[in-house]
């Protein structure tokens, strides 16, 4: 069994979720990884990563596209529902488990086992329907390529173009340009506190939903 990489956690929140960590992989050691020095590390196909997405979905994501070469498996933690966008995204992703809002400590124990037994888990909070098919009239997310929702994704995060170049691993022109085709496209992301907004609604109307 290999080390678990504890990825885009704060040192304190390293320490304060300690208890849920041990339950998720109770034989395994732990190494803290900050964003900055992931790609410097030796990862094996025993190794497995946890990543933290309560705080910077961006880091979340480059470190999901950074994992995705390797064969380790990759498992998201976040205490509360993400942004409607980037669950849209990591659903789709096979390869990722998704503990979020996790109802007990049997919650993060049962996602560890299915893990244990190279399966995936998906917890009730991740299972429920995705809101952003309400946003059909603004804004056809889903008939877009990965890279498109990407760039989409970039524009609600406020990325710089670099940022964005980084994020989907192309060059800086070829962002801007096809950025400006999407926001002809779809106007509403010309207007992104509009957008932004737009997309904030959207999540807290799905939790209403839920919980009515």
């Amino acid at each position: 069994m290999g080390k678990v990489l504890v990825i885009n956690f704060s040192l304190s929140e390293f320490a304060m979720h300690t208890t849920v960590f041990k339950a998720l992989f109770p034989s395994s050691p732990f190494e803290f990884c900050d964003n900055t020095a992931l790609c410097g590390k030796e990862i094996s196909a025993d190794d497995r990563a946890l990543i933290g997405c309560s705080a910077d979905e961006n880091s979340a994501m480059n470190a999901i596209f950074y994992l995705k070469g390797k064969k380790c498996s990759v498992t998201l933690y976040c205490e509360r529902n993400p942004s409607v966008l980037f669950m849209n995204f990591v659903q789709k992703q096979e390869a990722l488990s998704l503990l979020f809002c996790p109802e007990s400590m049997d919650d993060v124990r049962r996602c560890g086992e299915c893990i244990a037994h190279g399966e995936r888990y998906v917890s009730k909070a991740a299972q429920e329907k995705s809101a952003v098919q309400s946003l059909g009239r603004f804004l056809n997310y889903d008939s877009l390529s990965e890279v498109n929702q990407k760039l989409v994704f970039s524009v609600f995060e406020g990325l710089s173009l670099k940022e964005t170049a980084s994020l989907t691993r192309k060059s800086v022109p070829y962002v801007q340009t096809t950025l400006s085709r999407l926001k002809e496209r779809f106007g509403i992301l010309e207007k992104r506190e509009l957008f932004v907004a737009m997309m904030k609604w959207i999540g807290i109307s799905e939790r209403i939903s839920q919980s009515g």
